[in-house]
């Protein structure tokens, strides 16, 4: 095992960058006073699911139904 597997742990070195690009990208909407802003009805984002994904950018009753039961699933 090489010393960046063991550093990244289970996840797959690009889930790491991926997760990095998410991090950066609220980072910039929270610049722009952006984040937890819904895309489609310009209102505040539930504080809930910005508890759950501080990336969320639509509120919960735009989501599916596929993606409401991911969110109860999350730890």
């Amino acid at each position: 095992m090489s010393k960046k597997e063991v550093f990244l742990g289970p996840s797959p070195e690009q889930a790491v960058y991926a997760r990095l690009d998410a991090i950066e990208d609220a980072i910039s909407r929270a610049d722009s006073k952006t984040l937890g802003k819904c895309e489609v009805c310009q209102g505040q984002v539930e504080t809930e699911l910005l508890k759950i994904d501080y990336g969320a950018c639509v509120c919960i009753e735009h989501l599916s139904e596929e993606q409401r039961r991911n969110l109860e699933r999350k730890p």
